[in-house]
């Protein structure tokens, strides 16, 4: 979020390259299958505090904000060869700072004619239905919707849609399975280039027993535009694979463009808290954040 002078809102893209960052597989021999029952629900979480610093010549404009996003997945379809999801945004809690400037969104409270708050609003309740094979594959998803719903979030500090992509591990699971020749300590690194990006990541098991596994990993992006450098802890639950907490701390620098084709040389520094629950089910205690 930035405005020029006339007050004209700049839509300023802020790339989260960790809320981008999906679950790599290692080599452990073949996948694991996944199971779901027709009409489960999961909602997750997600905490996102950052700065950000936008210079154009002699115009620096910081910005500090605060999201708190939480989102239901249901299983709208359950079979033998796969499951179909329904992901939605629940509500949305957005606090941004700049230009000494207060801008506050709560979703409860509705719109009242402001660009920001009405394109904040827009977000919620809008469906995307995402289809996965058994082994947690992205087979194909709702793109009109997906359109909609991406091309408002893109415009605000701190918000970063989900991003679904064909043959991909679906983000709310983890590709590895406990056994007990897997150990503490265990290592590997990934590398995923695209025409954009190069990914290179390390992941290594923190620790380990039959209930839940706790990966740690570090990253670096290198883009054609921003560089990311990140860190963070997965907390996974064996029994689903479902990836029942995130901890990460990003930092980006690099060069955005507005709507308006101006360049914009741009510093982000964020840490992200994501938590996921199965509606109506105990949860387990272990918490990256304390207590066990």
């Amino acid at each position: 979020m930035s405005y020029n002078k006339n007050g004209k809102n700049l839509k300023i893209y802020f790339f989260f390259a960790l809320m981008l960052l999906h679950f790599v597989s290692f080599a452990q021999d073949g996948h694991r299958t996944f199971g779901f029952k027709n009409n489960s629900e999961y909602q997750t979480d997600v905490t996102v505090n950052s700065s950000s610093i936008l210079q154009r010549g002699k115009q620096v404009l910081r910005i500090k904000s605060t999201s708190t996003v939480s989102k239901i997945s249901k299983v709208i379809a359950a079979g033998d060869k796969g499951y179909t999801f329904n992901i939605r945004v629940k509500s949305v809690d957005n606090l941004i700072d700049g230009m000494g400037k207060t801008l506050r969104y709560n979703s409860s409270d509705g719109v009242d004619g402001s660009n920001i708050k009405n394109a904040l609003g827009y977000i919620i309740d809008k469906p995307v239905d995402v289809k996965i094979n058994q082994y947690g594959i992205i087979e194909s998803f709702d793109v009109e919707k997906l359109e909609l719903a991406t091309d408002t979030l893109l415009a605000f500090a701190g918000i970063q849609p989900e991003v679904f992509e064909k043959g991909k591990l679906f983000g709310l699971l983890a590709d590895i399975r406990y056994t007990k020749n897997l150990l503490k300590g265990h290592n590997w690194t990934d590398v995923s280039t695209t025409i954009n990006e190069k990914i290179t990541t390390k992941f290594w098991i923190e620790s380990i027993n039959e209930t839940n596994i706790v990966l740690k990993f570090t990253s670096s992006s290198l883009g054609k535009l921003i560089n990311s450098n990140s860190n963070g802890t997965y907390l996974i639950d064996n029994k689903t694979g479902v990836i029942l907490e995130k901890l990460v701390y990003v930092v980006s620098v690099g060069y955005q463009v507005s709507d308006g084709g101006i360049v914009y040389a741009v510093s982000r520094s964020s840490n992200i808290f994501e938590k996921t629950k199965l509606l109506g089910n105990f949860q387990n205690s272990l918490s990256l954040l304390g207590g066990n």
